[in-house]
């Protein structure tokens, strides 16, 4: 019980942040802070916070990605995490109980560079273009 209510504090305070990020936004003074992420290590981690949504709503959720890959990567990591949590808030809220979300990690390379992309593939989308983000 401790966990959840955790947890639904650290969303609750990424959703002020979001506020206030927009207010910069508006402003022009966002700034992009890059650092070294992992993100496979990271994706991992939030999962954890979409499991309680999977269970309640009995959404099978997946998460794969290449093996073997190196998943280390400069980005903003607050953004990175805001962009990721908004596309599978938006998966979960949109899919139907008993439905099914995947995201995939992979690892490709495109006019000479190496690119990280993940892609949320909710049922509405199974068999069709599914979202991707490099």
């Amino acid at each position: 019980m401790l966990m959840l209510i955790q947890r639904n504090v650290n969303i609750l305070l990424r959703l002020v942040n979001q506020i206030l990020d927009f207010r910069k936004y508006e402003n022009g003074k966002m700034e992009y802070t890059p650092v070294t992420v992992d993100v496979l290590s990271s994706f991992e981690g939030w999962n954890e916070s979409f499991q309680a949504a999977a269970r309640k709503k009995h959404i099978h959720f997946s998460f794969d990605s290449m093996p073997d890959t190196d998943y280390h990567t400069l980005a903003d990591m607050e953004k990175l995490e805001r962009i990721y949590f908004n596309l599978l808030s938006n998966a979960f809220k949109f899919t139907p109980e008993n439905g099914r979300i995947a995201v995939r990690l992979s690892s490709l390379c495109k006019e000479d560079k190496r690119w990280i992309r993940f892609t949320v593939v909710p049922p509405a989308l199974s068999g069709q273009t599914a979202l991707c983000v490099y």
